[in-house]
């Protein structure tokens, strides 16, 4: 009987394989096998008196079973310090993200636009916004688990396009106020998503 010698050369060359590299696609969404990135941060920090103020939506929103990311929302300086000061809501940080349940029910706003009844915020267990405009976040949800961001804020264009919307006068020639002013990785359930890119809303 060889079957022992059999399963034990099996064993090895499983153990050899491949489990594909960072960043290439295993699944029709554009998903990858979580593996090792950029370490996630610890604490809470921001560079003093950012304007990031906003929702920031992914073109091509990241989905993971019934889930689908709603927004990467970034607060004021106010919701900074008093977060990093200890004083924290259960349900808002200044920085968060929003998934939709795609199988929950909609209903429709005052603006007239519908939204889905059921939605995990996650909230950070640790941030880091360096003033490069790097940006590292970790966080944990009910139902989606760990979540995780590594990417980087185009400060300049992001500039642009608040201080655009905020003016008095017309925009300049070629203003694109969809521009993309984040780009990332996001891991949610076990899945990455590389070179996730954001556009920035400032709200109602």
């Amino acid at each position: 009987m060889r079957l022992p010698v059999v399963f034990a050369v099996l064993a090895m060359a499983a153990a050899c394989s491949p489990q594909g590299a960072p960043g290439k696609a295993d699944s029709a969404d554009g998903a990858a096998t979580a593996t090792a990135g950029p370490a996630d941060p610890t604490g809470f920090s921001h560079p003093a008196d950012a304007d990031l103020y906003g929702f920031y939506t992914a073109a091509t929103p990241p989905k993971v079973g019934n889930w689908q990311l709603s927004n990467f929302h970034i607060g004021d300086e106010v919701a900074f310090k008093a977060w990093e000061k200890g004083e924290r809501l259960p349900t808002y940080a200044p920085v968060m993200l929003e998934f939709d349940d795609l199988t929950s029910p909609t209903q429709t706003n005052e603006l007239g636009a519908e939204f889905h009844t059921g939605s995990e915020r996650i909230l950070p267990t640790a941030y880091l916004i360096a003033p490069d405009g790097r940006i590292d976040f970790v966080g944990t949800g009910a139902k989606l688990g760990k979540v995780t961001f590594h990417g980087r804020l185009d400060l300049a264009r992001l500039k642009t396009i608040t201080d655009a919307q905020s003016s008095p006068n017309s925009p300049p020639e070629g203003f694109d106020a969809d521009a993309t002013v984040m780009t990332g990785a996001l891991t949610v359930g076990g899945q990455t998503f590389e070179n996730v890119t954001f556009s920035w809303y400032g709200g109602d």
